[in-house]
């Protein structure tokens, strides 16, 4: 039996009448749908690749460079007025890290500050891995497969 059908009979019956069932019979958005789908494929190609040819750190050292996360480092000296640039300006690491959820409402600088730190986190590289690949939108892990991948 499935281990979430456990935990539901202890939810109020309210609860799942009105919030989950609902929600359940929502369409959902196409872009959405297409987000997920082309996920589970294009990490596909990166464990059949990654897991045979190279390594999770080659990995993470080619998402890193994709998301130009070593350009981050030469606004060390630009931290007081970081904050008025426009993204579009930024190397692509700030536009993407604006996309997690905890991130979107931070100063450019405070940014700066968790992308340089990025490399020294506590957490198991294959984590990091996945931080980023799931942050990068559809067209973007097309686009790294292509580069790093398929021209490789």
């Amino acid at each position: 039996m499935n281990p979430i059908l456990d935990y539901i009979k202890y939810l109020p019956v309210e609860l799942i009448l009105f919030c989950i069932i609902p929600y359940t019979y929502q369409p959902q958005c196409p872009e959405l749908l297409h987000d997920i789908r082309t996920y589970k494929k294009d990490t596909g190609i990166l464990d059949n690749t990654y897991g045979t040819i190279y390594t999770e750190s080659i990995l993470l050292y080619d998402l890193k460079r994709f998301c130009q996360v070593s350009n981050a480092h030469g606004y060390a000296d630009w931290l007081e007025i970081i904050d008025v640039y426009n993204l579009n300006i930024l190397p692509r690491c700030f536009g993407i890290w604006k996309r997690h959820f905890m991130h979107k409402d931070m100063s450019n600088s405070q940014l700066h500050t968790l992308i340089i730190n990025f490399d020294i986190m506590h957490t198991s590289i294959q984590r990091r891995i996945m931080f980023l690949w799931g942050l990068l939108l559809p067209n973007e892990r097309t686009q790294f497969i292509n580069t790093y991948i398929l021209e490789d």
